[in-house]
């Protein structure tokens, strides 16, 4: 008798564990039903974020690569000369006129210091103080047109107005020159 009541007792708390079992399996069941519902509804989300976020990358790409284009334009089809150069004086570009100015090809100046194209070229210290006078004004805001002696290729010279701008960009500050030939202007 005693062991039949005890068999009963460990059946009856046996049943009980089994549905407490049950009943915690099932609640595990639906929080991991609303977790996956929860992590599938993230995932969604974080497409439709990164689809909007990369629809707007391109669309500034696109925008940026449009204003490449146009300031490449404005600086290829400029019949003033104009180039760009390093903070140390090196050149890192020029438009087709100033290459025509000089009777330089483009790459036969690029990566070559500005003096090469004055002939009496400023002291390294005179340009560094110009320099770094010009990095002082308002973004953009070129120095006065002043009047320098330029140098050709081929050694002959001419009077040149030149006009520099700084122009801060991420690697650092960099200056636009834009250069004009006044000989024939002086001779009138």
């Amino acid at each position: 008798r005693h062991i039949a009541a005890m068999d009963a007792i460990e059946r009856r708390h046996l049943i009980e564990s089994l549905a407490g079992a049950e009943e915690s399996r099932r609640g595990t069941q639906i929080i991991t039903i609303a977790l996956n519902i929860l992590l599938l509804g993230l995932l969604v989300a974080a497409a439709w974020i990164r689809h909007r976020a990369m629809a707007a990358r391109r669309k500034d790409v696109d925008r940026l690569r449009d204003l490449s284009a146009r300031q490449e334009a404005i600086f290829d089809g400029a019949t003033d000369g104009m180039l760009t150069f390093d903070p140390q004086g090196y050149i890192e570009s020029l438009n087709p006129a100033a290459a025509g100015l000089y009777g330089y090809r483009p790459e036969d100046l690029i990566g070559r210091h500005v003096d090469v194209l004055s002939r009496d070229p400023p002291t390294p210290e005179e340009m560094e103080e110009f320099l770094a006078r010009l990095a002082e004004r308002p973004r953009g805001k070129p120095s006065r047109p002043q009047e320098f002696i330029a140098k050709r290729a081929d050694g002959s010279s001419f009077t040149a107005d030149v006009s520099i701008s700084a122009v801060p960009l991420v690697d650092g500050l960099h200056f636009v020159a834009v250069i004009r030939d006044v000989t024939e202007r002086r001779r009138v």
